[in-house]
């Protein structure tokens, strides 16, 4: 409405065209400087079949999300055949100011030691403050580890 009534104001005077005329050209670099700046993560994650897309990124950017963070961890977990955990679970996980990395770091290692770590579980452990990776070197201990501690 106010766009429409600052034309109105605008038609007719001097100088006008060249304002409409800037407008768009505004709006197209705001969007290529939103493009570029996310260009280099989303081709690194395209070409790793991680499966994050344009929408992903901003989202996190305007949830202020660690979008490297989150974009590399997927990339690692893809990598290495885990494909169940998702971009959600990991922005969910870094929110709750879980430590993505030494998650993603376990799941690989329990992965490879053909343990049955889920993510929850992980994230579990990772906030309750305990060392994953010294947890994975004890299954006996997750379900002590996951349980939660009586007040």
């Amino acid at each position: 409405m106010a766009a429409i009534s600052l034309l109105g104001q605008l038609e007719g005077k001097p100088g006008a065209g060249v304002i409409l005329a800037i407008i768009p050209v505004v709006v197209v670099l705001v969007v290529l400087l939103v493009f570029a700046q996310f260009f280099n993560l989303w081709l690194h994650a395209h070409a790793s079949r991680a499966g994050v897309t344009f929408v992903d990124l901003i989202r996190m950017r305007l949830r202020r999300v660690d979008s490297r963070t989150i974009v590399l961890g997927k990339i690692h977990l893809v990598k290495a055949g885990i494909h169940e955990v998702t971009i959600e679970d990991m922005e969910r996980h870094y929110l709750a100011q879980g430590s993505v990395p030494n998650v993603v770091n376990a799941m690989i290692a329990a992965g490879r030691a053909d343990l049955d770590l889920s993510w929850q579980e992980a994230c579990e452990i990772d906030l309750a403050g305990q060392d994953i990776l010294e947890a994975i070197g004890a299954p006996d201990a997750w379900a002590e580890l996951a349980e939660p501690r009586e007040a």
